[in-house]
């Protein structure tokens, strides 16, 4: 959603657009003081492909001042954008933002970085300076003489602090290290409410330093929000500093990032939280209101047993939730990554995008004892009837290392009001192998207007049947996809199931359209009643290397130029 198309930049697949589909080999993420993971999380499969056109895909900050930088007048934000192809060197590559081309090394804290990335991604951080245009205009990066597709951005006025951990909170905020006569960093992380700094407005942004930050304000909160009127021209924004990796840490669960709605206090609207690692918390982020922007964030060890999301919101709307990282998290069935409910407000218009989830578990025992397999990584529930929540967009992700956790949960949705929800790009590798009876498969889809496009279902459900959360199973297999409403729409997908026992689809209450899908290594074709099979194709998708979690499609494969054009509207790129 984020990625523009302009000038033709941006590559488009009508068809099965998997051709360039890469998974990666996965390193696990250790945290620290100016790293939270090994390099070997951007460690590409081993397949030897062309390098392709350089691609931007988002940034963390859309707008910002063009100075201000430890009060420079030549200096402004620093900006970070993430793609690909970019080049590991700078060299004599190059960004330019509203008109300015950034050619000195000093414009750059950092070019080509993988390390802590979603999916090995690249990075490029930047300072804007005094010589990009004021207004609306474009970011792009030049690598080997090919420029890439634009980001849009805006340059506009607002103030820069920071907070480190040698800071004082009687500094002024406006310098990163300590200078004379109260110029330097604060030290709490809460100083960044601005219910509790008045020196804070909207369009503001504070840049955070290294180092593990658990210091918590009266309510038992990092920040603790009454109400946060930031708007979309000029959001709040809480950034990780250039380079470093602040980590929001405690030494047993605690809350992060808490919106309070009640006596009239309204909602959090266009807050930034990016580049920040969140660990040991039971809720990192609950935020109720518009225009939530997370960008490059990573979770780990939140594995608290609380019935909630690791993100999580009880009505969001025009949310941007892009590259960030939840290894080694969850706990059970009441527990999830992302958790969209509609208990307050209507959710709506949430873009979930280029986000991995590693390990993402559900096994942990929970409160009643019993085993608690099944947890949606990626869970929506319609918790009011009056309200809905529509128009979700799930696409670029990948999901892989999660045996006992579902990637897309749609919950609850007896008023039938939760609609219009796109999964598309997607990659699953070893996902739903085990599940209660409510929650199972790799996909359960209990919603209407589901799509379902350009997806890799690789290595997913299980022929054991449900865990019936006494230890045992019952042997009913469990499936790629579990159908409750519909009508669900399945287009150009790959199902790839390493295990014959295993069906492609469960349940037969859903309408489900299914067209020119591939079926390979799993039971018999779907039908029923309900099921409406078109164009399928039966032969093996020629993975490069699918052992090795390579799951770029061989030059031959089948799965080239053979997928309906119908999902054109919605799939603009692919996977990488």
């Amino acid at each position: 959603m984020e990625r523009t198309s302009k000038a033709g930049k941006v590559r488009s697949y009508y068809f099965i657009a998997l051709c360039l589909v890469s998974l990666f080999l996965y390193g696990s993420a250790v945290a620290g003081g100016t790293a939270v993971g090994g390099n070997n999380g951007g460690s590409k499969g081993n397949a030897t492909l062309p390098a392709g056109p350089p691609a931007l895909f988002f940034s963390d900050l859309t707008s910002a001042p063009k100075t201000g930088w430890e009060g420079s007048q030549t200096k402004g934000a620093a900006v970070t954008v993430w793609g690909e192809n970019l080049g590991l060197i700078r060299g004599g590559n190059y960004i330019t933002v509203n008109g300015a081309q950034l050619i000195n090394d000093s414009d750059y804290a950092e070019w080509g970085v993988t390390q802590n990335n979603a999916r090995g991604l690249e990075r490029i951080t930047f300072w804007l300076n005094n010589n990009a245009a004021n207004g609306t205009g474009e970011i792009t990066v030049t690598v080997s003489g090919v420029t890439s597709n634009p980001l849009d951005f805006t340059v506009r006025p607002g103030n820069i602090y920071f907070i480190a951990k040698n800071g004082q909170d009687s500094n002024n905020g406006r310098y990163a290290s300590a200078q004379a006569g109260g110029d330097g960093p604060w030290l709490h992380f809460y100083k960044a409410n601005v219910q509790k700094n008045i020196s804070l407005n909207a369009g503001d942004i504070v840049y955070v330093r290294s180092g593990v930050y658990n210091g918590e304000d009266e309510q038992g909160y990092m920040l603790y929000f009454r109400g946060l009127k930031g708007t979309a021209s000029n959001p709040f924004s809480i950034v990780g500093y250039p380079g470093e990796w602040p980590v929001l840490g405690r030494s047993s669960p605690g809350n992060g990032v808490h919106t309070e709605i009640c006596c009239g206090y309204g909602t959090t609207n266009y807050l930034g939280l990016h580049k920040l690692a969140w660990e040991n918390r039971g809720v990192p982020v609950s935020v109720i209101g518009a225009g939530l922007r997370m960008v490059g964030d990573i979770f780990r060890y939140n594995t608290a047993d609380v019935w909630s999301g690791i993100v999580d919101t009880g009505g969001g709307w025009d949310w941007k939730l892009y590259g960030l990282i939840f290894r080694d998290t969850g706990h059970d069935y009441y527990k999830h990554a992302i958790y969209i409910r509609s208990t307050h407000k209507e959710s709506h218009n949430v873009d979930i995008g280029w986000d991995e989830f590693d390990n993402y578990r559900s096994d942990l025992p929970t409160k009643d004892g019993n085993a608690g397999y099944g947890s949606g990584a990626v869970n929506f529930r319609n918790d009011n009837n009056n309200s809905s929540v529509n128009h979700i967009y799930i696409h670029n992700c990948l999901f892989h290392n999660m045996p006992t956790a579902t990637a897309l949960y749609l919950e609850n949705d007896s008023s039938g009001n939760m609609n219009n929800i796109f999964f598309y790009n997607n990659i699953l590798d070893g996902v739903g192998h085990t599940g209660t009876e409510s929650c199972t498969s790799a996909i359960l889809a209990n919603a209407k207007y589901v799509y379902i496009y350009n997806n890799i279902f690789y290595n997913v459900g299980s022929p054991d049947g449900h865990n019936l959360r006494d230890g045992t199973f019952d042997g009913k297999p469990m499936s790629a996809m579990r159908i409750i409403k519909g009508p669900v729409f399945s287009a150009n997908n790959i199902f790839y199931m390493t295990n014959p026992a295993i069906p492609y689809l469960w349940d037969q209450r859903g309408t489900l359209v299914l067209r020119n899908d591939i079926y390979f290594g799993g039971k018999s074709l779907p039908s029923g009643a309900k099921y409406t099979l078109i164009n399928p194709i039966t032969s093996g998708p020629r993975f490069i290397g699918p052992s090795n979690h390579n799951l770029h499609l061989q030059k031959d494969s089948p799965a080239i130029n053979t997928g309906t054009s119908e999902v054109g509207s919605i799939v603009k790129w692919d996977y990488d």
